[in-house]
């Protein structure tokens, strides 16, 4: 027999619970959101767990960043809203302005040669140069001369004989300006025959060696006063410019009045173009190159000259050899020679000596003469190292060119340059010259 149960009879009524639960407040409500996500929190993995609550952290911190700048702003005295709201403008009320800021213009590359002594120049600094010539200055050595001043500014210096042993200078100055150059004194024709190498320059001189009708001897090759006319050599001395001036407190210190004769050479340049003795100056230049690696340089090296082997110890020349700087420092008379307008001594890139044919003329001042034209011996010396090779100068006005044993000229340093003029006889050489 089978019996029929209703379910929904009244005897066993549904229990309407299951259909509708009860409603739970707002707090149980969160209560069990938050049962169900710990739950769920406490099964996940610990890499996630980790990212949820750096990202709670991170939320909670700049919820806190923002609540602090906003109760600033609106607290600080004086704080306006800030106007939110966009306008639009008219061009023509828009001052134009470059996107791009504005670069400064490269730097101006130096690779211009000066053909005298190989230092490099921008093109714009060696076009002015090439306005002016260069300036040739005899500057003496008497001992009581020393200090000479300008002697590092010069491009090139000459150092020979004059008479009796003494030694003098004769300086090129073209890329550098001098504010004291000196002492100055007289010139001899063979200073002549250099300075004619530089496109005729302006000679700086007081005095020169020449005859009277009434001498005894007169050896018309030592004749500089003959040689100034026939070439018509532009001599300050000779026109009789005021460009000199006597250091008085030199002399009132007891030396001689024609050892304190000075100028400088914008006094000298700027004589030069009120007498037309300007540019354009073309000169033959000599081969140069870059200085040698300091790997490839000798610790040291010294050359010491003798000139003529009656020239006193105060007359005695030095050069050693500086690794670092690749320069040669000159000692003159035992003690470095010292250039007064920077108190600091004289240093070279080049040394070249150059042995010349010399005799002596036999009058009664003891002058002497070099055959500047032609050929001979020369040392070279540059980078710590010697090269041995010949000077060759074709005529008064050409340049004097140094070459190796195969004929080619020996590229040298840039930076000045010091010739030092040894005089020779035949084959043999008349000056003291030690190589260490």
């Amino acid at each position: 027999m089978v019996i029929n149960v209703d379910l929904n009879t009244e005897e066993n009524p549904k229990d309407a619970s299951l259909n509708n639960p009860p409603k739970l407040s707002i707090k149980n409500r969160i209560r069990n959101k938050f049962r169900i996500w710990k739950a769920g929190f406490s099964k996940m993995p610990s890499s996630h767990k980790l990212i949820i609550l750096l990202l709670i952290s991170l939320i909670g911190g700049l919820s806190s960043i923002a609540l602090i700048y906003g109760y600033v702003i609106i607290t600080t005295p004086g704080h306006k809203t800030i106007d939110t709201s966009y306008k639009l403008l008219k061009v023509e009320n828009i001052k134009q302005a470059s996107l791009l800021q504005e670069l400064p213009p490269p730097p101006e590359i130096k690779d211009q040669e000066n053909p005298i002594n190989g230092e490099l120049y921008t093109k714009k600094d060696f076009e002015e140069l090439k306005k002016k010539r260069p300036l040739f200055v005899v500057i003496e050595n008497h001992p009581d001369a020393r200090p000479q001043a300008g002697l590092l500014d010069a491009d090139l210096v000459y150092e020979t004989l004059v008479e009796s042993g003494i030694t003098r200078f004769a300086a090129v100055f073209w890329g550098k300006e001098a504010e004291k150059v000196g002492p100055i004194r007289s010139l001899r024709t063979y200073f002549l025959d250099w300075s004619s190498e530089y496109n005729d320059p302006p000679v700086c001189n007081i005095g020169q060696a020449g005859y009277e009708p009434w001498e005894d001897v007169i050896d018309p090759d030592a004749d500089a006063r003959s040689y100034i006319q026939k070439y018509n050599i532009k001599s300050y001395s000779w026109y009789g410019r005021g460009v000199f001036w006597r250091d008085t407190e030199k002399f009132n210190k007891g030396i001689a009045w024609e050892h304190v004769a000075y100028s400088e050479t914008k006094t000298l340049w700027t004589d030069a173009e009120t007498l037309g003795w300007t540019g354009p100056s073309t000169i033959e230049p000599l081969k140069f190159k870059k200085d040698a690696s300091k790997e490839s340089r000798s610790l040291t090296q010294e050359i010491s000259i003798e000139f003529l082997n009656l020239s006193s110890e105060s007359y005695k020349v030095n050069w050693v050899y500086d690794k670092d700087s690749n320069t040669y420092l000159r000692y003159l008379a035992g003690k470095p020679h010292i250039d007064e307008n920077y108190n600091k001594q004289i240093t070279v890139k080049n040394i070249i000596i150059q042995h010349v044919p010399y005799r002596s003329t036999g009058d009664k001042n003891g002058r002497i003469v070099f055959t500047t034209i032609g050929s001979g011996k020369a040392d070279i010396f540059l980078d710590s190292k010697q090269i041995t090779g010949t000077w060759k100068k074709d005529s008064r006005t050409t340049r004097t060119k140094f070459l190796n044993d195969e004929g080619k000229e020996i590229p040298l340093n840039r930076g000045l340059i010091w010739i030092e003029i040894v005089p020779v006889s035949g084959n043999s050489d008349l000056s003291n010259i030690v190589i260490k």
